[in-house]
C-alpha cells in the first residue's frame, strides 16, 4: 500500500512540476521584471527559446583594488651572462608574470603580494624595502648597474616598495634592467 501511495504521489508531483513549467513558458510571469533571468520567447508553433537578458557588470568593493602585475627578467635571460642555475629558475624566457591580475585590500602593502607569489613558486627578496633578488637573479648579476626596478603605471619609481600608493586598475611591473 505504501509503495502505491508513493508512486501516485511521485506522479502527481511530476505533473505539477510540468504544469508549472508550461505556465512559465506560456507567459505566466506578467511582472515585466526580468530580474537577471532569461525570458522565453516564441519561435514557432509550440516551441520556445531563451531570449538574451543583460546581466549587470560586477562592481568592485570600494576597499579593494585590482592590480595588474608583470615580473620581467627577459633582458637578463637574453644577455647571456647568467649561470645555468639562475637560468633554470627563470621560466618563460624570464617573463615570470605577464599582466597577472591580483586583487588586494587598499590598505595592504605591495610586499604582501610577494607572499602570494611565493606560494606560486616566485621568490622575491627585499632589503630595506627594495627588491634585491627575484628567483635568484640578484642586482648586479648581469654587470654593474644591472638591477630590479619597479614601474608603477609605466613610470619607473624610486619609491620604496611599501610606499607606493596604488589604486584600482593600476599596473606594477618589476623589471630587471641591464647596466
Amino acid at each position: 500500500m505504501k509503495t502505491v501511495f508513493k508512486s501516485i504521489l511521485a506522479i502527481m508531483l511530476a505533473a505539477l512540476m510540468l504544469a508549472s513549467f508550461a505556465a512559465c513558458n506560456r507567459g505566466g510571469n506578467n511582472s515585466g521584471d526580468k530580474g537577471g533571468t532569461s525570458t522565453l520567447a516564441p519561435t514557432g508553433s509550440d516551441s520556445y527559446t531563451a531570449a538574451p537578458v543583460k546581466t549587470p557588470a560586477p562592481t568592485m568593493r570600494p576597499d579593494v583594488s585590482a592590480i595588474t602585475y608583470t615580473i620581467d627578467a627577459t633582458a637578463a635571460v637574453s644577455s647571456g651572462r647568467l649561470s645555468g642555475e639562475v637560468l633554470g629558475k627563470l621560466e618563460n624566457n624570464g617573463m615570470l608574470l605577464n599582466k597577472a591580475k591580483v586583487t588586494m585590500l587598499n590598505d595592504q602593502k605591495l610586499s604582501a603580494t610577494f607572499k602570494l607569489f611565493k606560494t606560486r613558486g616566485i621568490e622575491i627578496e627585499t632589503e630595506n624595502d627594495r627588491i634585491v633578488s627575484v628567483q635568484g637573479l640578484a642586482n648586479g648579476d648581469c654587470g654593474e648597474g644591472s638591477r630590479w626596478v619597479i614601474k608603477h603605471n609605466g613610470q619607473q619609481t624610486d619609491v620604496a616598495v611599501d610606499d607606493i600608493a596604488f589604486g584600482n586598475g593600476d599596473s606594477i611591473e618589476i623589471v630587471y634592467i641591464l647596466g
